[in-house]
This record gives structure tokens, C-alpha cells and sequence, in this order.
């Protein structure tokens, strides 16, 4: 399947789980996701990321988009997603993994108490102005 494809079949799904895309955040989505690397787990996942080198010279994987679907939440599925991801940033160069949080605080205490099982830290701040 094409990264095209993939990004067709995903992004709807993913907007009526939780992010409700209107007309033009779905276009700018599917945009912004054509530069991004991808890899699709089946019909259960999927992840998108991408990974450069930062204005202070160092290589890191950002990972724009990390989604399991619902009724495969809590499998092992998030356990071969993280372990991928590791393998695909050291492959790739990145001395770090960055992943943001999750969308208007969806599930945020779930999500950090996960990655940070993982070994993932917790850094920055968010203000609504």
C-alpha cells in the first residue's frame, strides 16, 4: 500500500475517534502527513513520524502521529509500536524520540503514566492564551 493510501484510510478513522477534522484541517493533515514516514500496523495501527536534525545539530525522531485503535488497546500492539519506533530512530540516527501529548488532553494521565513506563520523561509546558 502507498504512503498515500495508508494516509486516506487513517485519517478519517482517526478524525472520528478523536480529533473531528472540519474541511481544511483534513487537508492540511493529509499534507503535513505526505512528509512524514510511515508505517501501518494492519488494520490495527498505525504511526507516523519523522526524523531531523534539530536547530542545535542533533538528530531527532519526532513521532507526529501514534494511534491503535480502539478494540486493540491494551494488547501488545503498543509494546512492537514503541519497540519499532526505537529501532526505526536508531536506525535513523536520532539521539532522541520525542512524542507529544495527546490531543486536548485526551486520556492525558493514561498516556503519560504509559510512556513514561517506557521510559520516556515528561518535559515541557503548555499555555492557552
Amino acid at each position: 500500500m502507498t504512503k498515500e493510501n495508508i494516509i486516506e484510510k487513517w485519517l478519517p478513522i482517526i478524525s472520528d475517534d478523536y480529533m473531528h477534522f472540519n474541511p481544511d484541517q483534513f487537508a492540511y493533515a493529509k499534507l503535513f502527513s505526505m512528509q512524514c514516514n510511515i508505517k501501518e500496523y494492519d488494520d490495527r495501527g498505525v504511526m507516523m513520524w519523522a526524523t531531523v536534525k534539530d536547530v542545535d545539530s542533533i538528530m531527532r525522531t519526532q513521532v507526529v502521529l501514534f494511534y491503535i485503535k480502539p478494540e486493540y488497546r491494551g494488547s501488545n500492539l503498543f509494546l512492537t509500536m514503541i519497540k519499532n519506533l526505537e529501532t526505526i530512530a536508531i536506525k535513523e540516527g536520532s539521539k532522541e524520540i520525542i512524542i507529544g501529548g495527546s490531543i486536548a488532553n485526551y486520556k492525558e494521565e493514561k498516556f503519560n503514566k504509559i510512556f513514561t513506563k517506557f521510559g520516556y520523561t515528561q518535559a515541557g509546558f503548555i499555555k492557552k492564551v
